[in-house]
């Protein structure tokens, strides 16, 4: 298989009971052994892709340019509605914990801490059509 990477095109080894397929609606990854087949919703922001499925997000990629070093924040991945910001400015939040729930291309995308912190900014509402970026919630 082969992957754009930052560092220009690379081959990486292919998982071997793995097939993926792309299309314009999404990935598909067959187990080629069970015959199982999973499908992931997609999307790219910058250097980042994102992968959705079974009310799971995944994030793959590296750090893009103008975010500030080391920032703690849960930005919008794509374009979408805010449907849940289940914390407050002052709420102390671990890894993993769910600091919103935006919904886009008919699926629920969580956005979890990426570390422990304190909820510092929100910059949105439920309710809010955000666009890839936006600000949700920055931790300290």
């Amino acid at each position: 298989m082969k992957y754009l990477t930052p560092e220009g095109l690379a081959e990486l080894p292919a998982f071997a009971n793995l097939r993926t397929d792309v299309d314009a609606e999404g990935v598909s990854v067959c187990d080629t052994v069970t015959g199982d087949v999973t499908r992931f919703a997609y999307a790219f922001s910058g250097t980042t892709l994102w992968l959705g499925a079974n009310g799971r997000t995944y994030k793959f990629g590296w750090p893009e340019e103008g975010l500030e070093a080391g920032e703690n924040a849960a930005r919008a991945p794509m374009t979408g509605r805010v449907v849940a910001i289940p914390v407050a400015v002052g709420d102390t939040v671990s890894r993993g914990d769910t600091l919103a729930v935006l919904e886009a291309m008919k699926m629920e995308y969580r956005l979890e801490a990426q570390a422990d912190g304190t909820v510092v900014e929100i910059g949105a509402s439920v309710g809010d059509l955000v666009d890839l970026g936006h600000l949700l919630v920055r931790l300290s």
